[in-house]
Order: structure tokens, then sequence, then C-alpha cells
């Protein structure tokens, strides 16, 4: 990694420009998982997350630049698409909204909250759905929403316990991803099906 240029912690920032933007934003957007000790390195080329327990989260090249136009539209006060996660048990979902959080508005509720989310008059932009007895219901349920019916659902499932993905697809889902993920290939599936919807290639 080059020289960094700019370095962050809770959202405290001493930049100027594009780089300023993104880590107001990013942090912003960081911050709200209450983690201790977030830092923020950013240079011309990538940008570093790294956490008080040593985990890390990095951008680079197109998820960079995913990044600045996030930041400059938040400037321009428009808001950040919505994604949903639906989590099999509680906090089963924080691998999948940590990488999501610095672009995203994240969301992440109970599976047995699916009908309620069905009856939402605004549906997010995509559903996260963790895999588990309940996928099924829970995705036919979605489905039956006036709102939720048009959304994208992608299901997240583990390698033990995995169902059949054309039970999947046949309920309604539209793509499945297989568990472990790289935080750079999530970011990629949510923005392809945010960008193109239902209907677009599962690719």
């Amino acid at each position: 990694m080059s020289r960094l240029g700019q370095h962050a912690r809770r959202g405290e920032h001493r930049a100027a420009g594009p780089l300023s933007d993104i880590l107001r934003s990013v942090g912003a957007a960081l911050d709200q998982l209450h983690a201790r000790g977030i830092c923020l390195e950013l240079s011309q080329e990538s940008l570093r997350v790294r956490f008080s327990d040593d985990r890390e989260l990095s951008y680079a090249g197109e998820e960079l630049e995913a990044l600045r136009h996030m930041a400059a539209a938040r400037r321009k006060g428009q808001p950040l698409s919505r994604v949903l996660i639906l989590e099999a048990s509680p906090d089963s979902a924080a691998h999948l909204r940590e990488p999501l959080v610095a672009e995203f508005a994240v969301q992440a509720l109970p599976l047995l909250l699916a009908r309620a989310v069905a009856a939402t008059p605004e549906a997010p932009g995509l559903i996260l759905v963790q895999a588990s007895d309940l996928v099924l219901d829970v995705i036919q349920t979605l489905r039956l929403g006036a709102q939720t019916a048009a959304v994208p659902i992608v299901v997240v499932a583990s390698t033990a316990g995995q169902r059949d993905p054309g039970q999947l697809f046949t309920a309604g889902a539209d793509d499945l991803l297989q568990e472990p993920l790289q935080p750079a290939q999530l970011r990629a599936r949510v923005r392809t099906w945010l960008l193109r919807g239902r209907g677009g290639p599962q690719v």
C-alpha cells in the first residue's frame, strides 16, 4: 500500500476534497457499528478500515470508486441504497452487515419479521436472507408482499445445511451466495442486484 494520505478515527478527519468526503461518509457509517478503535486509512489508491480486534476491510480500484460515488451522492443529499438483512438468529448477520455499512443503508431484522417486512409500504432495494429451516416460507412471504414482490432476494447459505438451490429459486429467490464470502464479493453482488433489480442475470 502506498504512503497513507489521510487518517480518521470514528468519523474524525483532517482532509479536504473528495477524499475528505469519503472519510466523513465512511467514518460516520462505520461508527454506527459502535465498534471501538475504528481506524480509517485512506490514500488515492485504497481505503483500509481497521478494527480494534485486528479485523480489516479494504477497498481499492472499482471498490474505492464506488465509495467516491456514494460520498458524492450523500453530499448532494441523496439517500443511500437500502439493504435489508433477515438474520437467522440474533447478531448472526454481523459479518454480512459490516462490509456493507460504509456504502449502503443497512438494517438487520430477524427472519420471523418477514411478514411485517412484506407489509411495509417502503421496501428496501435488496433483501439478503440467511438460510435456515424457515427460508422457503420467508421467501414466499416476501413474494406475496405488495412492495417486496419486486425486490431482489439473495439467499446467503453456509456450507452446512445448504438447501437445494432449485427449491430456493422456485420459492422466489433471485440468487444464492455460498459462505464463506469475501467482503468485496458480497459488495459486488449487492451492487449488481441494486443496479439491475429483479430479472438481472445470475453471474
